[in-house]
Order: C-alpha cells, then structure tokens, then sequence
C-alpha cells in the first residue's frame, strides 16, 4: 500500500514546503491553543462565542437523516457517513458543491469537456455522474433514472446549513442511481437565518457574485428565502492540440483552432423559498444558468458551442407525530428541467464523408437542441419507536417521468452510419425518424428497515426496496447493517448493500442507439470500518471496501455494425479509505483523508475494461486555525496520483499533483464592524501546474486553473 508519505508523492518542493510549515505552525498553535475537555468546553466558549450556536454547530456534526431517513446520531447510522457544515463550508472558503466534494474522504471530481464536473464516490460515477444521486432538502434533483446531466456541481452554498455525504450505496431506501454515493445539501431555515444577510464576492475571471437570504418567524408562520446571482468569463484553459488537430493530421486538413483557449463564461441565477406552517412545510428551488461550453460536441475548440437550462422543484409536505413514537411524514412534489444546447459538430474546412463521396466544409456543422423532462410524484412515510429501542420505518412511493417536446435541428442531416453526414443549406429540424421520441415511464416503490438497539454497544439496521418500473421490470435492493462499540474507544461497522440503476429513457428509446431490452446496472457492496475515539481531540476511521459492478451500460458497436446501448461486462472497485482529526480546542483543528482504490474490469469475461480515467490514490491534508475571536485561517492540500487510464491515452496522462488552498476570515472587527465578515481565498496558492484527464484520446488532458484568489463581504442584519 502507497503511503501517504510526502517522499512517495514524486511533487514538488512548494508542497513540501507547504507541509513542513503547516506542521510547524501547529506545533507552536497547540500552547497558545489549549483543547478543552467536554465539562470545559461551555466556560471556554464563553469568551467568545455563544454557547448555543456552538451546541448547534455540534448538533449538526453528530445527527443526520440520510442514511435511515430518520434523524439518528452518526455513530449508530449505517454506512459511511460525512457531514460537512455551514462553519467548515466558510472555513475552507468553498463557494460550490464540487469544492465541497474534493475533501470529502473517498470522493473528489473531474471537469470533463462539457464543464460540468464529474463526481466520483470511491471510483464509482457513471455516465454524467447517474451513480450519485443529489438531493436538496431530501428531495431528488438529478434523477439518475432519467439520463438528465447532472447540474449541481455549481451549486452556491451560502444558504447551506449542512451537507451529508453517504459513501457508497444507498438504493435500500432511496432507489436507482444511489449506487456510488448520496449528496444531501440541507438548506436554513427561517429560524437559522433569523434576519437578513447580504453577501457580495468577486475575483479572478473577473467574476462577480451578489446574494441575499432572509429568515424570519412570524406567530408561527416560519420563513425562508434565498436569491443569489453569478457572472463570470470562468477560466480559459490552453489547449495546444484538440480533437481537431488529430483529425487534421489524419486527412491533412488544417481545420483545427488550436492552440488555442477553451471557453468558460456563465451567468446563473439561483432562487429559493421555504415556508413552514405547523406541520406543513412548502419547498421551492429554481436554477437558470447560461454557460459557453469549452469545446463543441467533440473535444474541439469552437466559438459558437453552449448550454443553457432551467430548473426547478416543487415540494409540499407534511409532517406530525400521530401519538408518541409514531410518526407520519408525506409529500407531493414537482421537478422540472428544460436544456437548450449548442454545439459544434464539425468545423469549418474540415474533412467529412457523405453519402456521395468525402467534403471539405466550408462551414461550421452544429446541432441545435431542445427538449423538456419532469418528475411527478408522491411519497409517504411512518416511523415507529419501540420502547425497547427498536424502530421501524416504512414507506411507498409513485413518480411519473417524462421526456417531451424534444426538438433536434441542424445544418446536416446524420447518415444512417456514423460519421457520414450529408450537409444542408441552412438549419432545419431533423426528421421525425431522427428526433428524440416523447416517452413516458411510471415507477412505484416500497421500502421498509428495521433499526434495532440490540444492546447499548451493538445496533443493526435491516431493509429492503422493492422498485418496479413500467418499461423495465422490478428491482430489489436489500441491505443488512451491524454498528458494534468494542469498548469506549473503539467501535466497528459491517455493512451489504445492493444496489443499482435503472437505464434512463434514452438508453431504452433513443431512435439511433436505443435498446429497449437494456437490463439495469446493479452492484453488490462490502464495507468493514474500524474507529477510533479517544476524546476529545483524537478521531480516525479506516474503512475496507469491495464492490462488484455487472450489467454496465456502454454506446458500442453491435454485431451488426449500428452505434447502440448494450450491457457489457463487470467492474470491481476495492480499496481502503482513511481519515483522522485532531481538535487543538476552541475551533483549531487538524484533518487528512487518504483512500487507495484498485479498479479492474472486463468485457465479455476477457477484454480489459475501464470506464474512466482516475487517480488510484487521493486524499486531502488541512489544518483550521482560530487566530483568535476575530481571524480565522484554515489551509488545506489536495493530492491526486497514480492515474488509471485507458490505454488508447497511456502516452498523455495527468501526473501526480497537490494543490494547496487557503482562506482567511475576519469578523466582527473592533470599530464598528460588528455584523461584517471578511474573506479572501486563494486557489492554488503556489501556482502548481497541473492537468486534468479529458474523455477524448486528443486532447487527453486539459489545463487547470493557476494561482487564483476571491475576495467577499458579509453583513448581517
């Protein structure tokens, strides 16, 4: 096993540097820095902060509900569990979803060549990431089943209370598509906002950001509401050869405009209100975002290609506890999502075949697109306390899912064989035969797990989920949990799980590449964690992991020489995962992260088969430091290394880097500051060179931003 060692690393000497000064600073921090104990930690606080919003804080560290649906300690929930909170989003200066993602412990993302980032969970991600399933508020946003792009990497967080990851696979309780991992990002509410906060950031890329967020409670009526705007030109990668110059090089054309930049600009507007009444409670999100893309529909460079869409959820719920220990939870919701793209099939002067003979352009070919899908749907819940410390949770659910008023056009037509095109004089819908079709599915589901204290050291948690779509058939995801304390500072946890995903609506009934006997994906999951506790500073876990993927779903080739979706081949995911915290008291702290993973797969029993492109080590190393009631610095280093790659890219693969980010934030300056905060990030704080991996054999790798920084100001009223 790889260490985690600086010398095993192969990086630069800034990194070393970075390292021997973090150790060094904190060294000095722990004797002006003292960590209290538990009885102490109240009169401590004192001097500083209140001591509510402190218990808060560490409430929202030890109970979630994700992984049983039910709020529960951390210890006793099963699975692997992360939570990051609103404080650690601050410190860390994180602006995004993805910049959260990157220190959770086993998951980290990939821009690809559309701009969205790829999320990975010990490996595991999909197509568009449709193996994590993303939640706000505990309601679905990217619906994996339904083929839609996932769009929440950009997510801003400023109204963000706390995020809960589950690492590895949740389709027990929650369905197709939680097969690597779950992201729940809970949002305030009106009584954790109580008052107005405005906040104003900008930076690099000449980016500027503005948001407000409101919360008040009103005679029993509670508040909730959030806007937030983005613009920004984003970061231009160098790319000194893209797909184009391959193929120029292949026909002797010279087409290609590289080298040249990749494109970054996006506008984006994020709104939410949250209503809660007695037991009722009304939840609504929209996200419109406006982005250039930084290549065409290949890995090509181009000045016409972009994406835009809109999207929103409706939640109604309801919530009440029937008699003591029985509770009843229901709600009715409303998903919709509606893109509009662009994008640059060929470019102008290069080499094409049509069905009379190989053309030279003289024109850019691009594909224009616009369609809609929604969700609609019902879901209920009980949960039921025995007093014997057995809890039972039920629940059934119906979704309709839609795709409708699909529209392709373009200044070509497709061939019936890929690549040949025959071009057009002007742009025009393609033929019906071409077009997406409208499709429609329905999908019931009942779930039941059983929550049992065995005894005060040993609990285990049982459960089922029983999915049944009308196109596709029936899947069943059991999972069996046991979380057991040895003593009073040790604990382990067992956990097997299947799960799966079911092929989207265009897998099954795209008109080209559809194939409507496609089976879902499913995998079979093995987790064996052991803890260490020894309070109040001392925390770590390491975490064992086998997963074995089989009924993979890859756009190839057929016997008969037609592009379709087939199921192919198994993958297996194992590897180790390792995290550790030190608490130096009164906020300072220290924390890594290290996961080692091993991926092999095949097709058909015998062809090597790798999905993606992926470090085979990764972890984070970070350090928050309270300089006092007013500073707070925290600095942390992200490592990739050891790529998996496919071997068609072996000559042109990201290397192994670090990259270190640091945040400072003042608050509630003497002078008559109070209410205001200050921070100022910087990314990529020794300016380390480096690449990430592409989905293309040119360019196999793209630039990745330099030394950048972000300055923002808070006020709160």
């Amino acid at each position: 096993m790889r260490g985690f060692g600086i010398g095993s690393f192969g990086i630069g000497s800034d990194v070393k540097l970075f390292v021997a000064v973090f150790f060094l600073l904190m060294s000095f921090l722990v004797f002006p820095f003292p960590a209290f104990s538990e009885d102490e930690l109240p009169k401590a606080l004192q001097e500083d902060d209140p001591v509510e919003d402190e218990l808060q804080y560490l409430h929202e560290e030890t109970y979630v509900i994700t992984p049983a649906k039910i709020s529960q300690r951390i210890e006793k929930a099963p699975g692997s569990i992360y939570v990051v909170t609103d404080r650690r989003i601050r410190e860390m200066g994180a602006r995004y979803l993805k910049d959260v993602i990157e220190i959770v412990p086993g998951w980290f993302t990939i821009e690809w060549t559309w701009g969205e980032p790829y999320i990975f969970a010990r490996g595991s991600s999909g197509n568009e990431s449709d193996f994590i399933l993303i939640m706000v508020n505990s309601q679905e946003v990217n619906n994996p089943s339904m083929g839609q792009a996932q769009v929440y990497g950009s997510l801003d967080l400023d109204n963000v209370k706390r995020i809960e990851f589950v690492t590895g696979p949740g389709s027990a309780l929650y369905g197709s598509g939680a097969m690597g991992g779950i992201i729940n990002i809970i949002t305030k509410d009106g009584k954790d906002i109580d008052g107005l906060q405005l906040t104003g950031r900008g930076g690099s890329y000449n980016t500027f950001e503005g948001n407000a967020l409101f919360g008040k409670t009103i005679e029993g009526l509670e508040i909730a509401a959030y806007a937030d705007y983005l613009n920004t030109d984003g970061f231009h990668g160098k790319v000194d050869q893209d797909y184009q110059s391959y193929l120029d090089k292949l026909w002797g054309t010279h087409a290609s405009l590289a080298p040249g930049y990749t494109k970054g600009a996006a506008d984006q507007l994020d709104g939410q209100l949250t209503v809660k009444y007695h037991d009722f409670k009304f939840d609504g999100k929209y996200l419109k975002r406006n982005r250039d893309l930084p290549f065409g529909w290949y890995a090509t460079l181009d000045n016409i290609s972009k994406y835009d869409y809109w999207q929103y959820y409706l939640n109604l719920s309801y919530e009440k506890t029937i008699i003591e220990g029985l509770d009843l939870t229901a709600k009715v919701f409303r998903n919709q999502y509606l893109p509009n793209w662009k994008a640059q099939q060929a470019p102008k002067g290069a080499f094409v075949w049509t069905p009379t003979g190989p053309v030279i352009l003289s024109e850019d070919k691009y594909v224009e697109y616009e369609g809609k899908s929604r969700r609609t749907g019902f879901e209920a819940q009980s949960s039921y306390e025995f007093a014997f410390g057995n809890t039972l949770v039920g629940g059934i659910s119906f979704q309709q899912m839609e795709i409708y008023d699909n529209n392709t056009q373009a200044n070509f037509i497709p061939a019936p064989f890929w690549p040949v095109i025959i071009p057009t004089p002007t742009v025009q819908d393609f033929p019906q035969g071409l077009q997406y079709p409208d499709k429609k599915r329905d999908l019931w589901a009942a779930y039941v797990e059983d929550l049992w204290d065995l005894t005060d050291d040993l609990s285990i948690t049982l459960g089922a989920r029983y999915d049944h779509y009308s196109d596709c058939g029936g899947e069943l995801s059991p999972r069996i949990s046991a979380n057991w304390d040895i003593s009073q500072n040790f604990f382990t946890k067992f956990l097997y799980a299947r799960s799966f995903r079911a092929p989207t609506l265009m897998e099954l009934y795209h008109v080209r590449f559809g194939n409507e006997n496609l089976k879902p994906i499913t995998k079979n999951n093995y987790e064996l964690t052991f803890g260490l506790k020894l309070l109040p500073r001392f925390t770590a876990e390491i975490c064992g992991f086998y997963y074995k993927s089989e009924n993979f779903i890859y756009n190839i080739t057929s016997e008969t020489g037609v592009l379709r979706y087939m199921n192919l081949g198994e993958i297996e995911n194992k590897g180790v995962e390792l995290q550790m915290r030190y608490d130096l008291g009164r906020g300072s702290y220290l924390n890594m992260n290290y996961t080692m993973i091993d991926i092999s797969g095949k097709i058909d029993g015998n062809q090597p088969m790798i999905p993606w492109r992926q470090p085979k080590d990764y972890g984070t190393l970070g350090a928050n430091i309270r300089l006092n009631r007013y500073l707070n610095l925290n600095t942390y280093l992200l490592y990739r290394g050891d790529w998996e790659y496919r071997e068609w890219a072996s000559d042109d693969t990201p290397g192994d880097y670090a990259v270190v980010n640091a945040t400072l934030i003042a608050r509630n300056l003497p002078g008559g500051f109070n209410g205001m905060e200050f921070r100022a990030t910087v990314n990529n704080l020794f300016n380390k060179a480096y690449v990430a991996p592409t989905d293309y054999p040119e360019p196999a790798t793209l630039e990745m931003p330099g030394i950048n920084f972000f300055l923002e100001l808070r006020y709160t009223l």
